[in-house]
């Protein structure tokens, strides 16, 4: 939400409150629940939460009670999240070089042994136990992962053994999962001897060609 917005914002607590039979939320009340709110979601998006909570509850809501709503539980977060690991795995297998936007997805898949490892192991009989420990140690990613402690991209077959081959010249471009697109090789900055990346100023991106 923007300040702009805050209004419409103090215009909708007032109507929910009295809807609620409560007391309109103090001028400070209000003003740290617009803080906790503002930077996770539109004016639009609280509306609809707050519809959605008066349809199901007689209480007032709580910022945790919309962010729960916008956001989802992170049982929900957890199973997106595997939902777009299997797309990669399906459409860009073990050997590729991928990123994902989330460092949490990182976090897990380097836990369960790397990308390498990971994606040529599922199969029809072992899918729903991989599932079932990727879905638990999201859950705890989404606490402690970031960029600092998750490794930038999760490296393919292709790059690694042109790694060991010593042909670091010819290492494939990190595709971005989401995009479709790849990161040029040039702009990535190696920082560790485990291929850890920094952050990317100005990442320079380009489309990637799919055949």
């Amino acid at each position: 939400m923007k300040e702009s917005d805050w209004a419409e914002f103090c215009s909708i607590l007032g109507v929910t409150a009295e809807l609620c039979g409560v007391q309109k939320p103090t001028k400070d009340a209000t003003d740290f629940y617009f803080l906790m709110l503002r930077g996770l979601c539109s004016i639009e998006d609280f509306k609809k939460a707050v519809t959605w909570h008066l349809q199901r509850s007689p209480f007032f809501p709580k910022p945790a009670d919309i962010i729960k709503q916008i956001h989802g539980t992170v049982e929900i977060r957890a199973l997106e999240a595997w939902m777009l690991v299997m797309t990669a795995v399906k459409r860009y297998g073990h050997s590729s070089s991928i990123k994902f936007s989330n460092p949490a997805i990182h976090w897990v898949i380097e836990r369960m042994g790397g990308w390498e490892y990971f994606s040529p192991r599922l199969n029809e009989d072992n899918q729903g136990f991989i599932e079932r420990d990727f879905c638990r140690l999201y859950e705890k990613a989404e606490k402690v992962a970031t960029w600092e402690n998750s490794p930038f991209y999760l490296m393919g077959r292709s790059e690694r053994e042109n790694r060991q081959g010593g042909f670091t010249e010819f290492l494939p471009d990190v595709i971005d999962v989401e995009s479709g697109e790849y990161i040029d090789r040039k702009t990535l900055a190696l920082v560790s001897e485990h291929d850890k990346l920094a952050q990317l100023p100005d990442v320079e991106i380009k489309r990637l060609e799919v055949g």
